[in-house]
């Protein structure tokens, strides 16, 4: 257990650290980065249930953790899926309106079960944002021929957003690997 309460607090200083960094270069400031998602955490975390059981990924999931943050931008809320080395850490940043404006799927870089596991968080990620299970599964499969670091898009039809999808090591350890979801109001150039 004490693994994983390390894991999910550095996931979580991880993940303040990764909010500040820029999408893309100067070319970023053109676009509007948006909320990805309307759900609160709470729907989102159901929407995870139900997308987790209907895609039949069938992965664990902690109760959420809610790490509320009044002077900051960004309120954290985590799920553990896994234990010990294995565990991901799936990260829900909220706007002080409650709506979900980030996601971070990471995990332990030099663990192959924890990187399947990310992945597999993604594809249900992207169920519960709205991308239907056809273009998930062809995203998914042009993901597999990617060697991290990198990063692409996604358009989301039903939400009018564009989904930055960015793959690699953490910025601040190359021990974590991380998935981190993004969104802006128009397609990329």
């Amino acid at each position: 257990m004490c693994d994983v309460r390390r894991l999910l607090k550095n996931c979580l200083l991880i993940l303040c650290v990764c909010i500040l960094i820029p999408a893309f270069g100067s070319g970023a400031a053109e676009l509007e980065l948006v909320q990805i998602s309307d759900y609160t955490a709470n729907e989102f975390y159901q929407g995870l249930k139900i997308h987790n059981a209907a895609k039949e990924t069938n992965l664990p999931m902690s109760e959420m953790i809610d790490e509320i943050q009044p002077n900051k931008p960004y309120d954290i809320h985590a799920i553990i899926s896994g234990k010990g080395d294995d565990a991901v850490v799936i990260g829900l940043f909220t706007n002080k309106s409650g709506y979900v404006s980030k996601i971070t799927i990471q995990g332990n870089a030099h663990s192959g079960i924890a990187l399947s596991t990310a992945y597999k968080w993604e594809y249900v990620v992207l169920g519960v944002l709205g991308i239907d299970d056809a273009t998930d599964q062809n995203f998914m499969s042009f993901l597999e021929g990617q060697n991290p670091p990198f990063q692409t898009a996604i358009w989301n039809e039903q939400s009018n957003r564009n989904i930055l999808v960015e793959h690699g090591p953490s910025p601040t350890t190359v021990n974590l690997f991380y998935i981190r979801l993004t969104a802006y109001d128009q397609t990329f150039e």
